[in-house]
């Protein structure tokens, strides 16, 4: 749940691309605290995301994941922190589409791991 109540009581559905010509996320809103944040199709720009949260005051602790073709037989899922996540992903071999999500909901990964493909 992207709202489970002991970690957070909203959550943001955000486009992983904007485009060229639109302004930037509002990265301070991003960052507040008790709040999922659910990117689509955001790999391409996953380094991006994770420097500008960190640098907007993001916990560098904050839990993150990455859903690669989520519910598909070719699921695969990558869990880490918010600091050394884009680093972590690259000794995967990832391929989009993805599913990007930060919060302390994550935290529940393997509590909740009811549909997971191996």
């Amino acid at each position: 749940p992207l709202t489970h109540r002991d970690y957070a009581q909203s959550v943001q559905f955000l486009t992983g691309h904007l485009k060229a010509d639109s302004e930037e996320y509002d990265w301070p809103a991003l960052v507040r605290e008790r709040q999922t944040l659910v990117f689509y199709m955001g790999f391409n720009k996953l380094q991006h995301l994770c420097e500008q949260l960190l640098t907007h005051g993001m916990s560098p602790q904050m839990p993150i994941a990455l859903i690669q073709q989520g519910t598909t037989p070719q699921q695969k899922v990558v869990i880490g922190e918010l600091k050394t996540f884009w680093q972590q992903v690259q000794a995967e071999s990832i391929q989009p589409p993805t599913l990007i999500i930060v919060g302390e909901v994550v935290k529940l990964h393997n509590q909740l791991a009811w549909f997971f493909v191996e």
